[in-house]
């Protein structure tokens, strides 16, 4: 499960539903021992002010994806969310069963994190709004079927997304044909190999030598 990518390569989310499990908690403690403090932090800030020039406002995914800054999506826009330690928040969540403006939980099921640029394109090409692809996003995600894959399939409102995934084996067919939000950018093979996020780096323009640079001092080494 790549946790920044928010995409389920391993279909975790099925097995949990298969079992009936809401979550599973983990503990534990990772620790790396830093080579040189100063330096890494040094390296750490200098690179950190000069993404901060190419970024731009943070949106959520209206900063990458044009279609969310409509009225239609920033009406149920409830918060922007960001992967833990990212300083620029790529997700957008979308509340559809109660008021987009109140924190408080009120309905079980209040909304969906978008993320998945892809498929919201091929559902805004079918003709879905922003309403109809939250619903249509969430019964794909109650399912564990890649909604790219039931979008992709030519399904143009939720009853066609409802009737596809009740359908025998279609959320299993629809999990195994998942192309992944995130493998489109040319990022995407560099990233991943060093678990770093592909939609971030190709935002920022991914410089493997000034990575290295600031990594060096925590490691002891460079990546080349």
């Amino acid at each position: 499960v790549g946790h920044w990518l928010g995409e389920d390569d391993a279909f975790m989310g099925a097995e949990l539903g298969r079992r009936k499990l809401v979550g599973v908690a983990f503990r534990g403690m990772g620790e790396l021992e830093v080579s040189d403090s100063e330096g890494h932090m040094t390296a750490s800030l200098a690179l950190r002010a000069d993404h901060a020039s190419r970024l731009g406002p943070s949106a959520g995914l209206a900063s990458y994806w044009d279609k969310a800054r409509d009225s239609g999506f920033s009406s149920l826009l409830h918060r922007v969310v960001a992967c833990f330690g990212c300083p620029h928040p790529c997700r957008s969540f979308l509340k559809i069963n109660e008021d987009p403006k109140q924190m408080a939980l009120s309905a079980k099921e209040p909304g969906y994190l978008h993320f998945d640029i892809p498929s919201l394109d091929a559902a805004a090409s079918a003709g879905m709004g922003s309403g109809a692809v939250t619903t249509a996003f969430m019964e794909c995600a109650k399912a564990g079927a890649d909604p790219s894959s039931v979008i992709g399939a030519g399904v143009t409102d939720i009853a066609g997304v409802r009737t596809m995934l009740a359908t025998g084996d279609a959320p299993a067919k629809a999990r195994a044909s998942a192309k992944g939000s995130f493998r489109s950018y040319s990022t995407f093979d560099d990233c991943i190999a060093l678990g770093l996020c592909p939609r971030y780096w190709a935002k920022v323009g991914l410089d493997l030598d000034a990575v290295s640079e600031c990594i060096e001092p925590a490691l002891g080494r460079g990546l080349r």
